[in-house]
This record gives structure tokens, C-alpha cells and sequence, in this order.
């Protein structure tokens, strides 16, 4: 597939000089910015946009649909968001460029959106264009889904596009989703290894209250409102939950066992039988650790508004990240037996884990257009997404969706992503086009 990648890099460059956020509250929403990418879009792929139906969902999430040559098999979904996080006004002066700028410089696009993830939706309708100026057969309708408010949650741009599929009775035989990504040093292998999210962890909020008499911190009692919210703090930190290995993880650790040697290799290879030597491994590190269990990690904490002056309130906000499998009530059972029953908890947020995708011959699509767009792939391998995706509301729409942003990205560079100095490679983009191109013609 012959692509001028200067182009396409202008292009993406010209997404990213759009200042598309979204907020939390939806009556704030500004939706110009993104009218504008679809105005860009529209300029950038013309034949696209000849051939396609489009929706306009909830305001400013946007639907299309490009129907086959026939409609033999179940149609296909990419997925993409238009919003992006904001540069912090406290980072500004660390980036290289202004985060919005789009500069282009020695075949690298810097700014916010660059990986996350304007590069993708740029990619597929590349591929797409591509496919169907040179009239490529298709026995399957192709569907876009573009939402706005993906950064915070998504309820009010995927939601409701999932809503808009529910009604129309329409289900994919595949979804393609931001997600994992090509990267290196996963469990401190050298080999760049393809992560392609076959699951999504759940999200949960708990603000956890203590209620004491306040007063005067010239006489505090033995025990104050936040020296206990404290003490829950530390034994929910000291006692987490479970170390599990779900299925995604044990193949994942199966297909990267060949690249260690002896015991290390033995024991992934074998991971059930060695679970409690793989479990205490696991958990050691962050990364891992993230894959193996729902986690605990303590966010936000509140007591007295003065120094000398003891709260009658103190509360702590603890996020989980549930593992698939792990529910809700199971959650707050665990809590309630760690820190026990003298405190208030109270839900300010839960999103259940998704399902697992099946590993099959949809997978093997995913795989092959992968390695075909980048030889170098060591291994394909499915794995357990810790952040959130839009693609979590298309659960009821498919038993094939796949997190998977088809680039490179080290594990040095992987701290860009919401971070400073944002940036897309040409020879990356250069991928992530050719992988879309692959499944439109492998599917």
C-alpha cells in the first residue's frame, strides 16, 4: 500500500491544532471543535465521505456507515475519540512545542492527540480511502464510530452510540478500539510485543467517611476523625485483593514464556500449576501487578480546613480498578472486612469490567494484520486492559472487540501519553495505516 506519508502527517497535524476537549458536565461541552475535525475530515477524504451515511449522535458524536459490495458477514467497527486530555497550565513550559501547534519536525507530529488518539482515527480513514478509491471488494457494511467525551467516561458521546446500535439492531462480527499498543519491556523482555485488549477492567470511586467530635487540637482525644480515616487508609493499602490470573493474562503468559529461559520460562509456560510462584511475581511490579488483581489505590483525602482545629469529618476517596470477574458487591465485602463496619462508604462511581472477547479466528485477523504491517512483532498476544476505553458500552454489540492502538510506543514513550511532548513518528503512522488496511482486507 503506497501512502505519502507527508500528507497524511499534514493531516494529523491539522487534528491536532483543533483544541477538542470535552468536560465532564455536558451542558459545558464546547462542540465546534469538534464539527471541525468531521469539517476536516470531509476535506481530507472526499470519497469517504461520498460513499458513507452519517449520523450525528447526542450533539457531536458522529456515526458512519459505508455499506459493501454485498452484506454477507456481520459489519465492522473501528472506533475512535475526538477529545483529548488538556496540557496542565504547569507543564506548558516543559513541552517542546505548544501542545496544540501540530509541528511538524524531523518526520515526528508533536502535540496533544498525536498518540491518543487522533493518529488512529487518521489511520483508518486512510485505509478506508485507500480501499475504496481502488474499488477493494467488500462482502461487509464498514462502520465509524467518533466520540467526544471519551477522557471523561464516555456516557454522553459511546453511550449513546452504543444506544443508537441497540435500537438499530445492529451487532459486529468486530470492533476496533484504542488499547494496547506495539511496545518492548513487558515482564523485561527486549522484543517488541503487540498488547491487543481482549478486556477492560471495571472503575470504582468509594469515599469512605469517619464521623468523631471535633473541637480544639490543644486537647485531642486518643483517636480523631482522620487518625482512623488514616488507619483505614493503611489497611486497605496493607490488604488488597486478590492476585487472580484470568484467562487473557494466562495465554498472554504462555505466548511470552519461549523468550525466558529455565525455571522463569517453565513457570509462565506452566502458569496454573506454578500459580503461587506466578502470583508472587506478579504482584511485584506496578505494570504487572496492574493485570493480576484489582487495585487499590488511595487518590484523595480530607480533614479539618485549619491546623488547630480537629475535624468532626475526615474522608478518604480510594479508586479500584476492578478485575474482570470482580464485582462490585464482592468489592465493598472485601472492604468492609479490611477496615471494618464503623465507617461510612459510600459508591461515587462504578463501571463494571467488560467481558472477555473470544480468542478465535477474529483474533487471528487482528494478528496477522499486525505482523504483515510490522514484521518485527515478536508476538501478538491478548491482554487485560487497566485503563478505560469507549468500547466498553459495545458489550451487548459483538464477542470480538479488540483495544488496540496499532503503533509503536517503548516503554519509555508510553509516558507521553497524557503527558508532555505528545508526539507520532512518520514510519508509526506509516503502521498503523497499513494495519487497518489489512483487516479491511482480511475481514
Amino acid at each position: 500500500m503506497e501512502v505519502n506519508i507527508n500528507e497524511v502527517a499534514k493531516r494529523l497535524s491539522k487534528l491536532i491544532q483543533v483544541k477538542s476537549l470535552s468536560n465532564e458536565k455536558f451542558e459545558n461541552i464546547d462542540f465546534q471543535p469538534f464539527f471541525q475535525i468531521k469539517s476536516y475530515l470531509r476535506e481530507f477524504y472526499p470519497i469517504i465521505h461520498d460513499k458513507s451515511k452519517i449520523e450525528i449522535i447526542h450533539e457531536g458524536a458522529f456515526v458512519y456507515k459505508i455499506e459493501g459490495n454485498t452484506s454477507n458477514k456481520l459489519p465492522l467497527l473501528f472506533m475512535g475519540h475526538m477529545d483529548v486530555v488538556a496540557a496542565g497550565e504547569d507543564t506548558l513550559n516543559q513541552w517542546k512545542v505548544d501542545p496544540f501547534s501540530g509541528v511538524i519536525e524531523d518526520e515526528i507530529v508533536w502535540g496533544r492527540g498525536a498518540k491518543d488518539m487522533k493518529s488512529q482515527i487518521i489511520s483508518f480513514f486512510e485505509a478506508t480511502e485507500y480501499a475504496l478509491k481502488y474499488e477493494i471488494e467488500r462482502d461487509y457494511d464498514l462502520y465509524f464510530s467518533l466520540g467526544y467525551d471519551e477522557e471523561v467516561g464516555g456516557r454522553n458521546g459511546a453511550k449513546y452510540i452504543a444506544d443508537y446500535f441497540k435500537k438499530q439492531n445492529i451487532k459486529f462480527g468486530m470492533i476496533i478500539d484504542e488499547g494496547g499498543m506495539i511496545t518492548d519491556g513487558i515482564l523485561g523482555l527486549l522484543e517488541e510485543i503487540a498488547l491487543v485488549g481482549t478486556c477492560e477492567k471495571g472503575y470504582v470511586d468509594l469515599k469512605i467517611t469517619y464521623a468523631a467530635d471535633g473541637g480544639h487540637s490543644s486537647m485531642p482525644p486518643t483517636s480523631t476523625a482522620l487518625g482512623k480515616i488514616c488507619e483505614a487508609a493503611c489497611k486497605l493499602e496493607n490488604n488488597q485483593m486478590p492476585v487472580r490470573i484470568t484467562e487473557p493474562l494466562s495465554e498472554m503468559l504462555v505466548k511470552l514464556s519461549k523468550y525466558l529461559k529455565g525455571s522463569a520460562r517453565i513457570a509462565l509456560e506452566k502458569n496454573k500449576i506454578f500459580s503461587p510462584i506466578v502470583k508472587s511475581s506478579l504482584s511485584k511490579s506496578p505494570a504487572s501487578n496492574a493485570l493480576a488483581r484489582t487495585t487499590t489505590a488511595l487518590t484523595m483525602a480530607k480533614g479539618s480546613d485549619a491546623s488547630n482545629v480537629l475535624p468532626n469529618l475526615a474522608y478518604i476517596v480510594v479508586n479500584f480498578r476492578l478485575l474482570p470477574g470482580d464485582t462490585l458487591e464482592e468489592l465493598l465485602t472485601h472492604v468492609k472486612s479490611v477496615i471494618g463496619e464503623e465507617y461510612n462508604i459510600e459508591v461515587l462511581i462504578s463501571k463494571t469490567p467488560s467481558k472477555f472477547s473470544k480468542v478465535d479466528e477474529y483474533f487471528d485477523i487482528v494478528s496477522e494484520s499486525i505482523k504483515k504491517a510490522y514484521p518485527h512483532v515478536a508476538e501478538v498476544v491478548p491482554f487485560i486492559m487497566v485503563g478505560g476505553t469507549d468500547s466498553i458500552y459495545m458489550d451487548d454489540l459483538s464477542d470480538h472487540i479488540y483495544k488496540f492502538g496499532p503503533f509503536r510506543c517503548s516503554e519509555d514513550e508510553r509516558k507521553v501519553v497524557h503527558g508532555v511532548n505528545e508526539f507520532m513518528r512518520f514510519k508509526d503512522l506509516k503502521i498503523g495505516i497499513d494495519f487497518f488496511y489489512n483487516v479491511i482486507n482480511k475481514y
